[in-house]
């Protein structure tokens, strides 16, 4: 490894430690609910979301709520995930020009 290497790893750890406190800071207000600085950013955004979806802060979830969240959430994000790689030659930011996926995987013939 060269000097460079060395610095870059002292100066990113340096500035993750300096980083610590008010990373710490925001994050406990995150999690008890208190205004934090992005509140103004966020906050209109957040209760709207949670308007659209039906979606109750306050109300805490039993194992079954939980156990539908997930299952629909992995869903959707399976399905999303899906669509982009069947769609990856038309989407930008492909520069090597790759063809999607193709939408019925199959497996070759068996050559005996």
């Amino acid at each position: 490894m060269k000097i460079t290497d060395f610095v870059t790893i002292i100066l990113f750890f340096t500035v993750l430690i300096a980083a610590l406190p008010l990373l710490g800071e925001y994050m406990a207000k995150v999690f008890t609910g208190q205004r934090n600085i992005l509140s103004p950013v966020f906050g209109k955004l957040e209760k709207g979301f949670y308007g659209f979806s039906g979606i109750q802060p306050e109300k805490e979830m039993n194992y079954k709520e939980y156990l539908a969240a997930l299952f629909i959430f992995n869903f959707i994000g399976g399905v999303i995930l899906f669509l982009i790689l069947v769609a990856q030659k038309y989407l930008p930011f492909n520069p090597q020009h790759l063809d999607g996926v193709p939408f019925w995987l199959h497996t070759p013939e068996r050559i005996h």
